[in-house]
């Protein structure tokens, strides 16, 4: 479920600002609600939409906003792994 909406919202399927309602996908993929909600709170985290009263609505940002927060999140994950495993100094 979390592949094909990631798909649909960046093939432009799902326009910036559109609101995607649970009961309106799950008709439309024909498929039950139950795995609509963790989809959801996966693009959420992945900051493709934002949470809205029974659904989400497409991120605003551009695909190259969107591009650009991923190339941050490569280039400082691995520091962020590394430090994790270190006892703070107090």
């Amino acid at each position: 479920m979390y592949e094909i909406l990631k798909n649909k919202i960046s093939g432009g399927q799902y326009k910036p600002g559109e609101r995607v309602l649970e009961t309106k996908l799950s008709l439309e993929l024909g498929v039950s609600r139950s795995p609509i909600p963790e989809a959801f709170g996966m693009l959420e985290r992945d900051e493709l939409v934002v949470g809205t009263n029974g659904g989400v609505a497409v991120n605003l940002l551009q695909m190259e906003d969107i591009e650009e927060v991923y190339q941050c999140r490569m280039e400082v994950e691995p520091f962020a792994s590394k430090a994790s495993g270190r006892t703070p100094y107090c």
